[in-house]
């Protein structure tokens, strides 16, 4: 069993259409995702992602279909997947997850969102599970489906929907008597995997893959809050006479929410960049000594770890 992770983390605009790219991997090396071809793009953009950018999916002609293809580190009957996602209605019954036995042809069971957030699931044979539930369009939602591969009529996969990082589901849709065959899983694939007929947009990001443990993956780490600058008071004694070098600077600072530590620095002129902690364990009231003639700035800057 090996957890792989992935973070689309690309320049923010960066748009791809037929390639590949290479996305940041974990527990193994960073591993390639393949953009299938088709008339969406994917964009990365920060406007929804969990953090840093996801992938956005615009579909802009259609029938279309554009595919990012997660492998798992191996084939199982088991496994755990989970993905954030944020969309609008979608124009028709579409759907938006394939759990794959090959990356040809062998669709082992597809999760599908109804114009009205009803979720779905797709087997073989014309198998067709529908939820009693909602999702909730236009925020971002975390995805998490386990799943065993049995046999026909005996598969179980379990579906739930959280509210981004929440532990608490508000849609779970349970089947254990499911149509997806008998074959062993090797990858996921997000985005428009079957035939979109319209138009929409569709934003997905942090997608994480475990085989041989329905064990579910959980949220990823809320992205981390920068912290408040320092606000910073000034006060300062001049040289004794011209020439002197006994001046002093002392700046101090209340306390900023969520710091650890704090560390200064002082340069010559009036500057806004460059600089380097002389101090990396400073405390207010901080004081500068042997000090000449001349305007200094005194750089404060809040640690969060």
């Amino acid at each position: 069993m090996t957890l792989r992770l992935w973070k689309f983390e690309l320049a923010n605009g960066t748009t791809m259409i037929r390639t590949t790219c290479v996305s940041e991997g974990t527990a193994t090396a960073a591993s390639a995702f393949g953009i299938n071809s088709g008339t969406a793009t994917f964009t990365a953009d920060n406007t929804y992602a969990h953090s840093g950018t996801a992938l956005k999916v615009a579909v802009t002609a259609f029938p279309s279909s554009t595919t990012v293809r997660l492998p798992f580190v191996a084939p199982s009957k088991l496994g755990a997947v989970k993905w954030y996602e944020w969309f609008t209605a979608p124009p028709a019954t579409t759907v938006i997850a394939n759990i794959r036995h090959s990356t040809t042809d062998g669709v082992l069971f597809a999760i599908a969102v109804a114009t009205t957030g009803i979720i779905e699931v797709l087997g073989e044979a014309g198998y067709r599970n529908v939820s009693a539930q909602a999702i909730t369009f236009n925020q971002l939602n975390r995805f998490e489906v386990n799943y065993e591969i049995v046999g026909t009529g005996t598969g179980q996969v379990v579906v739930s929907v959280f509210a981004g990082n929440s532990t608490t589901a508000y849609v779970t849709h349970t089947i254990t008597t499911g149509n997806f065959g008998t074959a062993d899983a090797t990858h996921l694939e997000l985005g428009t995997p079957n035939t979109v007929q319209g138009l929409w947009t569709v934003w997905i990001d942090e997608a994480g893959l475990n085989e041989g443990s329905r064990t579910p993956i959980g949220p990823s780490a809320a992205p981390a809050v920068p912290l408040a600058a320092p606000v910073v008071t000034v006060t300062n004694t001049s040289p004794s006479v011209s020439g002197a070098t006994d001046g002093t600077a002392t700046a101090t600072w209340p306390p900023v929410a969520g710091a650890v530590g704090y560390e200064t620095d002082i340069l010559s002129g009036n500057v806004t960049t460059g600089a380097v902690a002389d101090d990396a364990n400073a405390t207010s009231p901080k004081v500068y000594t042997g000090l000449g003639a001349g305007t200094y700035t005194i750089a404060v800057r809040a640690k969060a770890s």
